[in-house]
Protein backbone atom coordinates (compact mmCIF):
# COMPACT_ATOMS: atom_id res chain seq x y z
CA UNK A 1 0.00 0.00 0.00
CA UNK A 2 2.53 2.43 0.78
CA UNK A 3 4.29 1.83 -2.65
CA UNK A 4 1.13 2.55 -4.25
CA UNK A 5 0.61 5.80 -2.09
CA UNK A 6 4.28 6.63 -3.54
CA UNK A 7 3.46 5.99 -6.98
CA UNK A 8 0.24 7.77 -6.99
CA UNK A 9 1.79 11.02 -5.54
CA UNK A 10 4.75 10.75 -8.41
CA UNK A 11 2.28 10.18 -10.97
CA UNK A 12 -0.13 13.03 -9.69
CA UNK A 13 2.20 15.37 -8.98
CA UNK A 14 5.50 14.59 -11.18
CA UNK A 15 4.35 12.38 -14.83
CA UNK A 16 3.00 13.80 -18.06
CA UNK A 17 0.52 12.21 -20.31
CA UNK A 18 1.48 11.79 -23.43
CA UNK A 19 -0.32 9.20 -24.92
CA UNK A 20 -2.58 6.19 -24.13
CA UNK A 21 -4.26 3.47 -25.68
CA UNK A 22 -5.38 -0.26 -24.31
CA UNK A 23 -2.38 -1.78 -23.27
CA UNK A 24 -0.07 0.83 -23.81
CA UNK A 25 0.86 4.35 -21.77
CA UNK A 26 3.56 6.35 -23.14
CA UNK A 27 4.44 8.93 -20.06
CA UNK A 28 7.04 11.60 -20.10
CA UNK A 29 9.02 10.62 -16.79
CA UNK A 30 11.67 13.51 -16.91
CA UNK A 31 10.70 14.90 -13.36
CA UNK A 32 11.75 11.58 -11.42
CA UNK A 33 14.65 9.89 -10.54
CA UNK A 34 13.70 6.33 -10.29
CA UNK A 35 15.00 4.24 -13.13
CA UNK A 36 12.20 1.28 -12.41
CA UNK A 37 9.38 4.04 -12.71
CA UNK A 38 7.95 2.70 -15.64
CA UNK A 39 8.23 -1.24 -14.23
CA UNK A 40 6.35 -0.68 -11.36
CA UNK A 41 3.74 1.60 -13.16
CA UNK A 42 3.44 -1.50 -15.24
CA UNK A 43 3.06 -3.88 -12.37
CA UNK A 44 0.67 -1.94 -10.75
CA UNK A 45 -1.87 -1.31 -13.48
CA UNK A 46 -1.00 -4.96 -14.84
CA UNK A 47 -2.62 -5.77 -11.25
CA UNK A 48 -5.05 -3.99 -11.05
CA UNK A 49 -6.62 -4.18 -14.54
CA UNK A 50 -5.46 -8.38 -15.09
CA UNK A 51 -3.92 -7.42 -17.93
CA UNK A 52 -0.59 -7.21 -19.42
CA UNK A 53 0.32 -3.42 -20.08
CA UNK A 54 3.47 -1.94 -21.98
CA UNK A 55 4.79 1.89 -19.97
CA UNK A 56 7.00 4.24 -22.44
CA UNK A 57 8.81 6.75 -21.87
CA UNK A 58 8.71 10.38 -24.06
CA UNK A 59 10.67 13.29 -23.61
CA UNK A 60 7.39 15.26 -25.24
CA UNK A 61 6.43 18.27 -23.29
CA UNK A 62 3.04 18.01 -24.74
CA UNK A 63 0.84 17.05 -21.86
CA UNK A 64 0.85 17.84 -18.36
CA UNK A 65 0.72 16.51 -15.09
CA UNK A 66 -2.53 15.86 -13.28
CA UNK A 67 -1.35 18.52 -10.78
CA UNK A 68 -0.87 21.25 -13.41
CA UNK A 69 -4.60 20.50 -14.95
CA UNK A 70 -5.95 21.08 -11.49
CA UNK A 71 -4.61 24.60 -11.08
CA UNK A 72 -6.04 25.44 -14.00
CA UNK A 73 -8.79 24.22 -13.63
CA UNK A 74 -9.56 25.72 -10.28
CA UNK A 75 -8.55 28.92 -12.12
CA UNK A 76 -11.03 28.04 -14.52
CA UNK A 77 -13.40 27.76 -12.18
CA UNK A 78 -12.48 30.68 -9.52
CA UNK A 79 -12.59 33.17 -13.24
CA UNK A 80 -16.31 31.68 -14.02
CA UNK A 81 -17.36 32.31 -10.32
CA UNK A 82 -16.24 35.75 -10.15
CA UNK A 83 -18.52 36.81 -13.18
CA UNK A 84 -21.35 35.45 -11.06
CA UNK A 85 -23.96 38.50 -10.66
CA UNK A 86 -24.25 37.49 -6.87
CA UNK A 87 -20.56 36.82 -6.11
CA UNK A 88 -19.53 40.29 -8.61
CA UNK A 89 -21.82 42.05 -5.86
CA UNK A 90 -20.32 40.32 -3.14
CA UNK A 91 -16.57 41.36 -4.35
CA UNK A 92 -17.58 44.82 -4.88
CA UNK A 93 -19.55 45.13 -1.81
CA UNK A 94 -16.14 43.95 -0.01
CA UNK A 95 -13.16 45.37 -1.28
CA UNK A 96 -9.85 43.52 -0.93
CA UNK A 97 -12.05 40.02 -1.23
CA UNK A 98 -10.74 37.29 -3.10
CA UNK A 99 -11.70 33.88 -4.02
CA UNK A 100 -8.66 31.27 -3.12
CA UNK A 101 -10.29 28.39 -3.98
CA UNK A 102 -13.45 26.97 -5.00
CA UNK A 103 -14.64 23.21 -2.73
CA UNK A 104 -18.13 21.08 -3.62
CA UNK A 105 -20.13 21.33 -0.74
CA UNK A 106 -20.19 17.29 -0.48
CA UNK A 107 -16.70 17.34 -0.40
CA UNK A 108 -16.75 18.92 3.25
CA UNK A 109 -18.15 17.30 6.55
CA UNK A 110 -20.41 18.60 8.86
CA UNK A 111 -18.79 18.15 12.30
CA UNK A 112 -22.01 18.86 14.23
CA UNK A 113 -22.95 15.27 13.17
CA UNK A 114 -21.45 12.79 14.75
CA UNK A 115 -21.69 8.72 14.21
CA UNK A 116 -24.05 8.43 17.34
CA UNK A 117 -26.50 10.72 15.53
CA UNK A 118 -26.38 9.05 12.23
CA UNK A 119 -26.94 5.57 13.55
CA UNK A 120 -29.82 6.99 15.30
CA UNK A 121 -31.36 8.33 12.24
CA UNK A 122 -30.67 4.73 10.58
CA UNK A 123 -32.62 3.04 13.02
CA UNK A 124 -29.68 1.17 14.20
Amino acid sequence: MKREALLHTQLYNSVKLISFKEGEVTLNTSALRDPHFNRNVAKFISKWTGRIWQIHSSDSNVGSSLSEEDVVNQQNEIKVMKNHPEIKKILEALPGLSIHSITDITDTVDETIDDTDTEIQKGV
